[in-house]
């Protein structure tokens, strides 16, 4: 699958907590090209903001959860990411500062939220190679 394609087709589901979020979005890159989904203890738990918040707490925060998912699917961490590679970004979302999961464009992150896909040159915390 290119990643244009991935782009197109799951970036215009509407969005949705567990079904169509910026974890399932880039986990469903990294499953379509890996053949492993780092998402796959997670998908049907939770359907809120405020469900997934309680669930990545108990794992020690957005980083930790992400970090320990990735190293569990065998994705490798890199410090130079590349268009197709995975990655933690931080972004202000309706002056709110979060961390969201997103695919590295040859443009910038592509992450999905609450209002679409946004693409943009958002800094890196955390990137894994795909």
């Amino acid at each position: 699958m290119k990643l244009s394609d991935h782009l197109t087709t799951v970036g215009i589901v509407p969005f949705e907590y567990g079904v169509a979020d910026c974890c399932t979005f880039a986990c469903d890159w990294v499953l379509a090209i890996r053949g492993v989904d780092p998402m796959a203890d997670w998908r049907g738990r939770y359907a809120s903001r405020v469900g997934v918040t309680r669930k990545i707490m108990e794992r020690g925060g957005m980083i930790e959860c992400v970090s320990a998912e990735m190293k569990a699917a065998g994705l490798e961490e890199t410090i130079f990411p590349q268009p197709g590679d995975v990655g933690l970004v931080r972004q202000v979302y309706d002056g709110d500062e979060r961390i969201m999961l997103a695919i590295k464009t040859a443009r910038g992150w592509a992450c999905k939220g609450e209002r679409g896909l946004v693409v943009a040159p958002l800094e890196t915390v955390r990137a894994w190679r795909v």
